[in-house]
């Protein structure tokens, strides 16, 4: 799975983004990685393939400017540099990245409608890529583009065409195009501020007095700047965040009741990985979420990656687990890619 965060806060961006990114992309990113800031007006980017070390020192990505940015790592996949995130509406107003799959909705929605539709719209999709892209079946035309690409111009569309604001242009297109994702945005049309949505992917948000706002798929390396108010973003949920505060409003679409059913197996989950981690061995965040998925049922999002992530915080601020970083074959030639396991410290 892939790793997120984002700023809004009365600092400069980018240093706090790349930091952060770094500190989680072992997880499950690692093999491509991107960021960008809003400043005057006009959203700055980079993207490489390859870790956040890459992005550093083969971009400007560091001295980015603007107090407001989001940035990713991407799992493994073919090495496109076009297919890492954030990716760009072709209007040039919004950046948008994601993390998560399509889960249940893999046979509900037409991606191909979507991909038409904005193609008759006028929009152009930076990922375009002739064929097929491993899992990504090629569209009508013949070319496979990112499906994150093209919900960024579904954002776009109802932001920009519609009007409507960031935040409610995420909640429309997460209504209208579901998948089970968590996802961060930017617009140079509202530089004060980032959006949010979230169905059931991990996404977690802090604050901190005279710093600003916080959002990150783990909560992990939040710790490391000393934010005292950290916070699950609700399920079914769009936000909108500056330094100023955050907005929260319910996602009200077809499939949140049955999203919102009550269930809650976290005592289970915390059994299961507890024997888990109990063989001295080391297990990676998505080998525990991958042992207690089988706890929600099957026509319901689960929040296995979620509550395994925050089981792990939990064990490592009491100290009772570390963190084991290695290396993996990374996505682009001669590349690695960093990874993170848990290890329970035997007392």
């Amino acid at each position: 799975m892939c790793n997120m965060n984002g700023y809004a806060g009365r600092h400069r961006a980018a240093p706090k983004l790349l930091d952060l990114l770094k500190q989680q992309e072992g997880f499950g990113g690692g093999h491509f990685s991107g960021i960008a800031t809003i400043h005057e007006g006009k959203i700055h980017s980079a993207k490489v393939v390859g870790d956040v070390a890459k992005l550093i020192a083969e971009t400007d990505a560091l001295n980015l400017p603007g107090n407001v940015g989001i940035a990713h790592s991407r799992s493994p996949g073919d090495p496109y540099q076009s297919w890492s995130h954030p990716f760009f509406s072709s209007d040039g107003h919004v950046a948008y990245c994601a993390n998560g799959t399509m889960g249940i909705f893999e046979d509900k929605v037409d991606r191909n409608h979507w991909y038409q539709f904005l193609k008759d719209q006028g929009f152009t999709f930076g990922s375009a890529v002739p064929g097929k892209v491993g899992k990504y079946n090629a569209y009508s035309d013949g070319n496979c583009v990112h499906f994150s690409d093209v919900m960024c111009g579904l954002v776009a569309y109802y932001h920009i065409n519609n009007g409507k604001s960031l935040k409610d242009a995420m909640a429309t297109m997460i209504t209208e195009s579901p998948s089970a994702i968590a996802a961060l945005a930017i617009s140079d049309k509202e530089p004060k501020s980032l959006a949010a949505v979230r169905l059931d992917a991990p996404l977690m948000w802090g604050y901190k007095h005279d710093d600003g706002m916080y959002i990150s798929t783990s909560a992990i390396p939040l710790h490391s700047f000393d934010i005292p108010w950290i916070q699950p973003v609700p399920m079914c949920c769009a936000m909108q965040m500056s330094e100023d505060g955050v907005q929260f409003s319910p996602i009200d679409a077809w499939f949140t009741q049955k999203l919102l059913e009550p269930n809650n197996p976290w005592p289970q989950a915390t059994h299961i990985m507890d024997q888990l981690i109990s063989d001295n061995a080391a297990h990676s965040v998505g080998e525990l979420a991958g042992k207690i998925k089988p706890l929600w049922t099957k026509d319901t999002i689960d929040q296995s990656t979620m509550v395994a992530y925050e089981y792990i915080r939990s064990l490592w601020l009491d100290k009772q687990i570390e963190l084991i970083h290695s290396t993996a074959k990374g996505s682009g030639e001669n590349l690695l890619a960093p990874t993170i396991r848990v290890k329970k410290i035997q007392s």
